[in-house]
């Protein structure tokens, strides 16, 4: 393998990704401002004619910034994308997420789940699933498709930066004592292994195997803030009545604290030999 393109190459994942293998790849990059091509593929479409061994599809709209009235320019970073190649890669790997499953909770959900999207980001990454896949098998591309869960690193944006800032500044509180387990994946341990992860075609969950409570987490967490900080547990039942009279975007967030949800990564455990560090040991480095 020698010539690898990244798009999305200044997002979270993607800058990451770029570190570990600018140095030892002939490393191309697209991103709106600061990459090799600078493109808003959501507008328009540039012509590709670099034949690349790789292609790693990280681009997307923010979960946080997509609503239905930019949903198709988010469809259109993917098949404008594609449209762009003159010559066509020999792989591709889309780093998608868990939320095509639509699920609020479950243990250890595997890749045989039936997708049912309850959000526009689970749509978006759902559709842009069959896109690739569809292009991949017409044009005899190798494709993978990676679902992840909360991806975790230094200066991670989200979910996890907002459970950080909420346990440090004292607001933070638990359901049913934090007992709700969730999945997690390390962002350095798939930037590290995405080479590997190119092995063999196909679907794969991707999380650290560990699936921390909320409990264990905002132990470990405020103990790196050198706190005993001890949240304000609200009574399970009394939630779940709180629950019905709550707004779809708010009550969203508390279903999160109060229900478990992990996923299988077996697959990619046993096919292509996917290995993570533990979250939960990895905390102090993270903050």
């Amino acid at each position: 393998m020698k010539n690898i393109l990244i798009y999305g190459s200044n997002g979270f994942i993607g800058s990451n990704i770029k570190k570990y293998l600018q140095n030892e790849f002939n490393l191309d990059t697209i991103s709106r401002k600061n990459a090799t091509f600078c493109c808003d593929f959501s507008e328009k479409k540039i012509s590709l004619s670099k034949k690349y061994d790789l292609v790693i599809h990280c681009a997307g709209i923010a979960h946080g910034n997509l609503n239905s009235s930019n949903f198709d320019s988010c469809i259109n970073l993917t098949t404008n994308f594609l449209d762009s190649f003159l010559i066509i890669p020999k792989k591709i790997i889309f780093i998608s997420s868990v939320s095509v499953y639509g699920l609020k909770k479950g243990l250890l959900v595997n890749e045989l789940q039936k997708l049912n999207p309850s959000d526009l980001n689970g749509k978006a990454k759902a559709i842009s699933e069959k896109i690739i896949k569809e292009w991949s098998i017409k044009n005899s591309v190798r494709y993978t498709i990676l679902r992840l869960p909360l991806v975790v690193g230094k200066n991670a944006p989200g979910n996890f930066f907002k459970m950080i800032n909420a346990i440090k500044n004292k607001y933070f509180f638990t359901v049913n004592g934090g007992i709700a387990k969730k999945s997690m994946v390390l962002v350095d341990c798939i930037s590290s292994n995405i080479i590997n992860l190119t092995k063999k075609e196909g679907i794969y969950n991707l999380t650290d195997g560990d699936h921390p409570s909320f409990k264990v987490l905002v132990n470990k967490i405020s103990s790196s803030f050198n706190s005993n900080y001890v949240p304000i547990n609200f009574n399970i039942f009394f939630i779940k009545i709180f629950l019905l009279f709550l707004p779809k975007k708010i009550k969203s967030s508390f279903e999160k604290l109060t229900y478990s949800l992990t996923f299988d990564d077996s697959k990619a455990r046993e096919l292509l030999n996917w290995k993570s560090k533990k979250v939960i040991k990895e905390i102090k480095h993270i903050l």
